[in-house]
This record gives C-alpha cells, sequence and structure tokens, in this order.
C-alpha cells in the first residue's frame, strides 16, 4: 500500500471518528437542531438552536426534573456494603426481585423496623432490604444540596 493510500485511509479514519464525537457531544448536551425559514429571505433556511429539548443522560436519567427536586429535598440515601435482596415486602418470606450488588447507592423511601423501602435512581423500581446491609451516604458537598439546579 502507497503512502498516498494510507493517508487516505487515515484521514477517513479521523474524519469519521471526528464526526461521531461531534454527533455523540450534541445528544449529550441534549440539544438539537432544526431548519426553519430565515425572516429576511424566503425559502433560505438557518439553522436554529431549540432550547426546549429536554437532556437524556445515565447521570440524570430520563427526568431531569426529578433528580433536582430529590436534591432539594434532602433525602436519605444508603449504599449497600454487601449483596443482599431486594424484596416485594418487608419480610424475608416476601419474593426476590433483584440482587443489588455492594456500592449501589439508593434512595430511602420509608423504614418499617430493620427493614428499608428503597428506590433504584436509574429505574425508579421500588423494593425492600434488610438495613444490615446498607449505610447512610452523605453528600459529597453542601453543592449538592442547592436549592437550585440548572442544566444546560
Amino acid at each position: 500500500m502507497n503512502y498516498t493510500a494510507k493517508y487516505i485511509v487515515v484521514s477517513g479514519l479521523l474524519f469519521g471518528t471526528a464526526c461521531g464525537v461531534c454527533a455523540l457531544g450534541l445528544s449529550v448536551a441534549g440539544e438539537r437542531f432544526v431548519r426553519s425559514p430565515s425572516p429576511g429571505t424566503p425559502g433560505a433556511e438557518t439553522a436554529v438552536r431549540v432550547t426546549s429539548a429536554r437532556p437524556q443522560s445515565a447521570l440524570l436519567g430520563s427526568n431531569p426534573e426529578r433528580v433536582a427536586r430529590d436534591l432539594t429535598s434532602r433525602r436519605n440515601w444508603v449504599e449497600v456494603v454487601d449483596a443482599v435482596n431486594m424484596r416485594l415486602g418487608p419480610s424475608s418470606a416476601n419474593a426476590v426481585i433483584k440482587v443489588q450488588l455492594a456500592g449501589t447507592k439508593l434512595e430511602v423511601a420509608s423504614r418499617e423496623g430493620k427493614w428499608v423501602e428503597v428506590i433504584e435512581p436509574a429505574t425508579g423500581g421500588t423494593g425492600w432490604v434488610f438495613d444490615d446491609y446498607l449505610k447512610p451516604v452523605a453528600p459529597a458537598s453542601r453543592r449538592a444540596e442547592a436549592a437550585e439546579t440548572t442544566i444546560r
């Protein structure tokens, strides 16, 4: 393969990678662009940024308003210290819904004796976990408790 062919192949790969990174950046930012006629020239098109697009992020989930509400309400969070069964109700007689692995962070919905009703932040699913397998999690900083969260 001569140098010209290698240059064309490498340039094409770099261009494709750059386009992929740009597309990923736009999708993470939650912005979308549409075409609309320019007011000055009939039939001409110009790019218009639509700011009403809702961000979709693995960190925020599909509902950023809920995340902002949770941050401001100072809800209790716990971390799983050892793999534990998440059950339908507050008893080991209830069916196992899922196994929560060590390190998983869950929101506390309620307590009943030594059982804790938890909410998975990613799915919104609820279940009951025995308290001995959990430890409380404090906010990382005062900024995590901000009264207003702006998503850009």
